[in-house]
């Protein structure tokens, strides 16, 4: 569970209270949070977390609905031209490593 949550939000841009007050509350969810793509199959492993940012925006959603509620969203944002944030599980991995030696470079 931590690692599903570390992948979803750690590497997303920060932005001050301020001026992501600015945003609508569903722009600040899409914003701060990524899903992690994977087969059907994988759903179950990863808790319905995978599927993050419909996670954030409708958190009493039964899991056996997310898949579905996320493609309608991705249909939306695109839509709107909000930038949804999707990536495969290596991906996600490698960025957050990516992101941590960076940091610690800057300490």
């Amino acid at each position: 569970l931590e690692l599903q949550l570390l992948l979803s939000h750690y590497t997303q841009p920060w932005e001050e209270k301020e001026a992501s007050k600015l945003k609508s509350f569903y722009q600040r969810q899409i914003f701060v949070t990524k899903d992690i793509s994977c087969p059907v199959w994988m759903d179950w492993l990863h808790g319905g977390l995978n599927f993050h940012i419909v996670h954030h925006l409708f958190p009493l959603l039964p899991r056996h609905n997310l898949r579905k509620a996320t493609e309608k969203l991705y249909q939306i944002c695109e839509k709107h031209k909000l930038q949804y944030k999707r990536e495969n599980w290596s991906y996600a991995v490698w960025d957050t490593l990516r992101h941590l030696g960076e940091m610690q470079k800057s300490l």
